[in-house]
């Protein structure tokens, strides 16, 4: 009789001895010991084990080792027989789901395409008999494992969270896996940073004020906002990326103070010289601080907000972008104005000052220049847009591809941004200041209905690659007319050249590193090592 003959027969006697199986350790012994026989001995001896696996605890360790054998067999077709008997374990012993899913996690380094698939099945197989002890059990790799597991835990719950069956998604195994991926983020990386944030934003507790602000908690944590000191390009990338998922999450029950404050009195008095060393940071930062500053609480005593200091650091930078109207009638040359950055710069003024009001009526000189500086915004706002609709409407009548040109679309955005300064500058010629207009800023993502359900419809953007930042940022901008045609007064020329879209691009470098670089030191995690692979079942 052959070894699997006798394999057979010890299969045979396990299964009928029923209640009596424990008195038949020998012949387990027997198949744990075919994981060193023949190919087709170590395949029978995988799926044997895993099925008597909960009947012979006293040789449980020996069982794993025996299975964790042929994980590593030089055969691919062993490797993959033992990796789908793996999840076997887990169904009557769930004190071992942990175990197998940071074994399972390993094995995701492989390069043969086959195995790696049978890998993510088995995975998913383990999520759906225990999900709890399936994430114990991947974090436990992210957090301890080699770089490249690391990488390979990481991305495999970017691909399979969002596709693996929700019915077992307690509010309990949710906040279970914010504690998780919160303790995993005090260490990672730009790329892990993102799949994280999706992951969270896409949780039912995170829809709760009591998540978002746990949202805006782990964000934050990621940076500091307490320090006034110069900052550096590698930090600032850092904190506006981390911005950028922050301000979805405000509310008016989760504040944006300590965001508004470090941006009014951190980055508003330095912004010159960031945007010598970046090009373009200014608009960025000034798009942020828009969209931020609707939901400040100057109530808030848990982050206080210094209202007066950035209402005044707001108001200096508005008039940095704002031109005084000509003392002697004609002007020798015609403003030109950055007309995003006025936008939000004007806009988040606008918003703030709804909270200190007498800020902008107190002053009598300080409203006086406000309003000439306005008035006279105000016209040539109004010049253009004039010309922009006109040109729009030329453009209508076109069909095919001119109705979808490039510059058409960019037109839209400028009359867009144009008409936003408009209706926030009658806003504040009202006596008293005015705070009841509502406005979409020009360079967010636009819903629309199809079919009754809401779609994002993402404006012109321009990408700014790592390499290109040495040119200034594009934007939205007023031309100046031709020095030739002054007889007649053009505050505004409608745009005869390329447009150029107001945009703030996810920025691939800049200071985020890629693999290898981190938000937070490694040393922290106690020494591990970057760039290493070392296979560990333990």
């Amino acid at each position: 009789m052959d070894n699997l003959d006798i394999l057979y027969q010890k299969y045979n006697v396990l299964v009928d001895a029923g209640d009596n199986i424990s008195q038949h350790e020998e012949d387990f012994k027997f198949i744990l010991g075919a994981v060193k026989g023949s190919a087709n001995e170590k395949r029978l001896a995988s799926q044997f084990i895993s099925k008597f696996f909960s009947k012979f605890p006293q040789h449980a360790n020996d069982s794993l080792d025996a299975l964790l054998d042929l994980c590593e067999d030089e055969d691919v077709n062993i490797r993959k027989q033992a990796i789908r008997d793996l999840p076997t374990i887990c169904k009557d012993s769930t004190e071992y789901v942990p175990k197998i899913t940071d074994i399972l996690t390993q094995l995701l380094v492989t390069e043969d395409i086959s195995e790696l698939q049978v890998v993510n099945a088995s995975l998913v197989a383990v999520y759906r008999l225990h999900p709890k002890g399936f994430l114990s059990g991947v974090f436990s790799q992210i957090e301890n494992g080699d770089e490249v597991t690391r990488e390979k835990a990481v991305n495999f719950l970017a691909q399979k969270l969002r596709v693996l069956p929700d019915q077992a998604w307690t509010r309990e195994l949710e906040e279970f896996l914010i504690q998780q991926i919160r303790t995993a983020m005090t260490d990672c990386t730009k790329d892990e940073f993102v799949v994280f944030m999706t992951i969270l934003s896409g949780l039912k507790v995170t829809k709760l004020v009591s998540g978002q602000q746990t949202l805006l908690d782990i964000i934050t944590e990621q940076v500091d906002l307490t320090s006034t000191e110069s900052i550096d390009p590698d930090s600032l990338d850092k904190l506006l990326m981390c911005v950028k998922y922050a301000a979805s999450h405000f509310s008016p029950f989760v504040t944006s103070n300590a965001y508004v404050n470090y941006f009014c009195l951190a980055l508003l008095p330095n912004l010159d010289t960031l945007a010598l060393e970046t090009p373009g940071i200014d608009l960025e930062i000034l798009q942020y601080l828009a969209e931020i500053v609707a939901s400040v609480q100057p109530t808030n005593q848990v982050t206080p907000l210094n209202l007066t200091l950035c209402q005044e650091q707001i108001f200096a930078r508005l008039l940095l972008l704002l031109p005084l109207p000509p003392t002697d009638g004609m002007p020798e040359d015609e403003p030109s104005l950055q007309l995003t950055h006025v936008e939000s710069i004007l806009y988040a003024f606008h918003q703030i000052s709804k909270h200190n009001s007498d800020f902008i009526t107190a002053n009598e000189e300080r409203l006086k220049d406000l309003k000439l500086r306005l008035q006279f915004l105000a016209r040539g706002v109004q010049s253009y847009i004039k010309k922009l609709r006109e040109s729009l409407s030329t453009a209508s009548k076109g069909t095919g591809d001119a109705n979808d040109s490039e510059e058409n679309k960019l037109k839209l955005i400028a009359l867009k941004t144009t008409t936003n300064i408009n209706s926030l500058i009658r806003d504040l010629f009202h006596t008293p200041p005015s705070f009841k207009t509502t406005l979409h800023l020009s360079w967010k993502p636009v819903t629309k209905s199809v079919g009754g359900q809401k779609t994002f419809v993402e404006p012109i953007t321009t990408v700014v690659s790592p390499s290109s930042r040495t040119g200034k940022r594009k934007a939205i901008e007023a031309p100046s007319s031709d020095p030739q045609t002054k007889k007649e007064r053009k505050f505004y020329a409608p745009p005869t050249g390329k447009f150029s879209a107001s945009s703030r691009p996810f920025r691939g470098g800049g200071g985020f590193r890629g693999r290898g670089s981190s938000f937070a030191p490694r040393g922290g995690r106690g020494g591990r090592g970057r760039g290493f692979y070392s296979k560990r079942f333990n």
